[in-house]
């Protein structure tokens, strides 16, 4: 490997540039997940987001589907409403949203059985 003495001092004794161990990344998902603490109490959440006047960014898509994968459960009803069964899932799904520049509402729901009618 080859050492860059301009910027090897940034390294302090490790080699330039740092292995990908030596700079540990974490998902902004993975990260709010962590961060709440909930009781996770059961039942659907549903998530509704604005992004009124802005694109939402692709990395708000990416992170939501890591949520989706963390949680076990969750689902895009459509492209502004998610619906998970983790009260913690939801949490994390609204502090990605607004860390994205969304307008957010969350709600517990219950599913009707809509046939019926």
């Amino acid at each position: 490997m080859v050492q860059i003495p301009y910027l090897s001092h940034f390294y302090k004794g490790s080699q330039y540039p740092p292995y990908r161990e030596e700079m540990p990344r974490i998902s902004l998902a993975k990260q709010y997940y962590e961060e709440t603490e909930t009781d996770d109490e059961t039942g659907s959440w549903l998530v509704l987001y604005d992004f009124k006047g802005i694109k939402p960014s692709s990395k708000f898509w990416i992170n939501l589907k890591r949520i989706q994968a963390i949680v076990g459960a969750g689902t895009l009803i459509q492209y502004s409403a998610f619906k998970t069964d983790s009260k913690r899932g939801a949490i994390t799904a609204v502090k990605l949203a607004k860390h994205y520049g969304a307008q957010v509402k969350l709600f517990k729901a219950e599913e009707v059985n809509t046939d019926d009618f």
